[in-house]
């Protein structure tokens, strides 16, 4: 539509043009004109050609037209009038107080050719100056729209907005100006590249209003701590032991050493060297350490007593086989 407006611009320009170029199509001509006015004496005047044959005759007036007296007149010869134009004859004359002026007329001949061209450059601009308003008004028209839409555009945008807040307006609003800019780069048209540059500047402006309120939105939103458990797992440094665990050991190394009830006594002793080496390494708690070896020793003690006993049994009774052969 702005190629359009500015074709007819340019046609209109062209008829500016013929219209200065074929404007002289009328040609002035000065003419010397002789006209008949009021004097304050009477003259011979003919009727037919109403023309001033006679200035100040000296015959009597007579208002009679045609009357024999003017055959007697100085401009009639043989009853024929020698000064009017159609030789008139003297019965078309009469007296009357006018006389003949001579005065200068300028006329305007009119150059058919010339004018015909310049009555058809008047059209053309008539015209084009119509179709340049009809079109400048269809422009006015769209114009409005093209902002109601743009309006329209950034009302939508705000509620979709507000519906999908995890929607990523700004970035649509990008790429739409991006190819808005990318076809406004391919006109030549200098008012439609201006109108293109505006309408894509409000939408820079809106974009930019879009990312200011995500960005204000999302540093109001509390922040999410995320743990990596898979990775705390295999990262997880073992604990140092306490004086439970510590406990727990010595218990098991206790029940180990009380576990084979038929060791020897020396064996048992080097055991419990061990378990108090150990003890002593480790640096338990005093209290807990000290029940531990006073059960450890006394259980050590019943099992040296039950060895003992055992022993003592086991001579018995060999000293009783002894004591049989010998009877035998």
């Amino acid at each position: 539509m702005q190629d359009e407006i500015a074709a007819c611009e340019m046609a209109m320009q062209n008829a500016d043009a013929n219209l200065a170029k074929f404007k002289d199509y009328k040609k002035k001509r000065e003419v010397e004109k002789i006209e008949m006015v009021d004097a304050t004496h009477h003259s011979t005047i003919c009727q037919k050609c109403n023309h001033v044959c006679h200035d100040k005759c000296g015959l009597n007036e007579t208002i009679i037209v045609g009357a024999q007296i003017f055959q007697q007149c100085w401009a009639m010869k043989n009853g024929s009038c020698t000064q009017c134009p159609n030789k008139c004859s003297y019965t078309v004359h009469y007296h009357a107080k006018k006389t003949m002026k001579k005065t200068k007329e300028t006329l305007e001949d009119i150059l058919a050719d010339i004018k015909a061209k310049y009555d058809m450059a008047s059209q053309d601009k008539s015209d084009y100056q119509k179709k340049v308003n009809t079109t400048a008004d269809a422009k006015a028209l769209l114009q409005k729209a093209l902002n109601q839409k743009n309006e329209d555009i950034k009302k939508l945008c705000t509620r979709l907005q507000q519906l999908c807040s995890g929607f990523n307006m700004a970035q649509e609003l990008h790429a739409l100006i991006d190819q808005l800019e990318t076809e406004a780069a391919m006109l030549k048209n200098i008012d439609a590249k201006q109108q293109a540059a505006a309408f894509i500047r409000s939408l820079k402006e809106f974009c930019t209003m879009i990312e200011k309120d995500q960005n204000r939105k999302e540093q109001s939103l509390p922040k999410m701590n995320i743990i990596n458990t898979e990775q705390s797992i295999q990262g997880q440094v073992p604990r140092p032991s306490t004086a439970l665990s510590s406990n727990e050991s010595l218990q098991n190394r206790v029940g180990d050493v009380a576990a084979p009830s038929q060791a020897s006594n020396s064996h048992v002793d080097e055991d419990v060297l061990a378990v108090l080496r150990g003890l002593g390494n480790k640096k338990p708690k005093k209290s807990t350490t000290k029940k531990k070896i006073k059960q450890k020793t006394a259980e050590t003690s019943s099992e040296n007593s039950d060895e003992d006993e055992r022993q003592d049994i086991l001579t018995d009774d060999s000293s009783d086989q002894e004591d049989d052969s010998d009877g035998e």
